[in-house]
């Protein structure tokens, strides 16, 4: 068995977070307060140093508009004093809800919309495989079209039929891969207890 003390540690921690597959008892508890506690403190120190590096410092070599941020980053707590004050943690929510709302539409619109049409119309059908997909990207979307007179189309139900068969498809090779990934975090753990830990596999 190995004669480090930090693989016993994680050694520990790991058969801890397993426990719970038998029942909720308090050794996973004190695991999973471990992680959460461990995890606050982390980001406290990351928030830290990111204030000091992106706004005190800056401040100090003569960058004054990084007071704006600050400014706003100290309203947020004024939600903790009477409701005289508190209106103005507003302020700066409105802020960070509308940029980022910005900022994650045109991302999702150009990702997910835009450039994909933009490929989808580039296909080379003279492939096999570029076929598919357009007959998938097509009948996926005769799928979503939810205009009564449109549904009654002969032709639109077999490709409406179609597109929920690429639909299955796509959502089971999803799941599929979802599961795949835990499978893989459970073997690397498995590999460390086994290899690291008790070293009965190399």
């Amino acid at each position: 068995m190995s004669t480090s003390f930090e693989v016993w540690v994680a050694a520990f921690f790991t058969l801890a977070i397993f426990s719970y597959l038998f029942k909720d008892n308090i050794v996973f508890e004190f695991a999973e307060h471990t992680f959460i506690g461990f995890s606050a403190a982390h980001f406290f120190v990351e928030g830290y140093h990111n204030i000091n590096g992106m706004a005190v410092d800056p401040l100090k070599e003569g960058d004054w508009p990084w007071i704006i941020p600050i400014i706003l980053g100290l309203l947020l707590y004024t939600r903790y004093l009477p409701k005289s004050v508190s209106w103005l943690s507003r302020f700066p929510v409105a802020i960070m809800v509308s940029i980022a709302s910005a900022a994650q539409i045109r991302g999702t619109l150009h990702a997910e919309f835009i450039s994909q049409i933009a490929a989808t119309s580039k296909l080379d059908i003279r492939q096999p495989n570029n076929l598919i997909f357009l007959i998938g990207v097509v009948t996926v979307c005769s799928y979503f079209l939810y205009l009564k007179r449109v549904r009654e189309s002969s032709t639109l139900k077999v490709t409406s039929r179609v597109g929920r068969y690429f639909l299955m498809a796509a959502f089971g090779a999803s799941l599929g891969t979802t599961v795949m990934g835990r499978y893989s975090l459970l073997i690397g753990r498995l590999q460390f207890l086994f290899g690291d830990w008790i070293k009965l596999i190399k």
